[in-house]
């Protein structure tokens, strides 16, 4: 007994080892790292690169050289901005252990804008961008970003829509809806009507461009992927946040294209 009991130990001892060499690390935080660059390659310095949700910012040098540490992991609008330069922002995913390495290019604009016009151009953006972060955390509705997109190679704008608005006709994607004047189509489901004629009108999604109510008569295959920085889909009113209730859409659900 004394023997077979000292076996034991032993091979429970040589087992624990084993066991903790077994336990996987957890992974870090993700970090943002790369350059600042006009369309010509050149380095820009005095460039601000910001992740919106996170205040998080930076200052690249010469060089144009910018990193972010250990960001919290989620769904961020990122933005580059310099002066005498086009502002660009961009929706990006950032999961635990990511290393993402990205080149910015910022178009040199053709005149200088007034100093107040840019800065309210900044504030109405980035009011927007905190309102697509706070609803991306909600339990309603789903959210693609600029990585999203990339991801599922589309063709199509519908292509990365349909899996979300799954009983959509193909045709009602090239479909603009229009909402009825009386603005019932929110209250009662009714159909409005599109350029295509009422049949093709039937639950064709509603559009809206950049969070403005999706008057336009835009439909969904209107706009090419590559020019799409984030989506927002909701599938039928009773998942539309209150920022968007009373737009007057139909059965075919709310899609919120967000351009650069």
């Amino acid at each position: 007994m004394q023997r077979s009991s000292w076996i034991s130990l032993a091979l429970l001892l040589a087992a624990a080892p084993a066991s903790a060499q077994t336990a996987k690390p957890a992974k870090p935080l993700p970090v943002l790292r790369g350059a600042v660059q006009d369309t010509s390659g050149k380095p820009l310095e005095g460039a601000q690169v910001e992740i919106l949700g996170q205040d998080r910012a930076v200052t690249t040098p010469a060089n144009g050289v910018y990193r972010m540490d250990e960001i919290k992991p989620g769904k961020y609008w990122v933005t580059v901005r310099r002066i005498g330069f086009a502002p660009l922002r961009t929706a990006l995913n950032f999961n635990p252990g990511d290393d993402r390495q990205i080149i910015f290019q910022l178009e040199p604009l053709p005149q200088y804008l007034p100093e107040v016009e840019v800065r309210a151009e900044d504030a109405r953006w980035a009011s927007r961008y905190r309102d697509f972060l706070w609803r991306s955390h909600s339990t309603f509705g789903h959210f693609l970003t600029r990585d999203d997109i990339e991801r599922a190679h589309p063709s199509y704008l519908s292509d990365v829509v349909r899996g979300y608005l799954p009983f959509t006709p193909t045709e009602t994607f090239f479909t603009a809806f229009f909402p009825e004047p009386s603005g019932l189509t929110s209250r009662l489901g009714g159909y409005g009507y599109s350029r295509g004629g009422v049949e093709s009108a039937r639950c064709a999604p509603s559009v809206s461009v950049n969070g403005a109510p999706p008057w336009g008569g835009w439909a969904v295959n209107d706009f090419r992927p590559d020019e799409v920085e984030a989506i927002e889909v909701y599938r039928s009113l009773h998942q539309l946040p209150s920022e968007f209730e009373g737009w007057g859409i139909g059965c075919g659900g709310l899609v919120v294209v967000w351009l650069n």
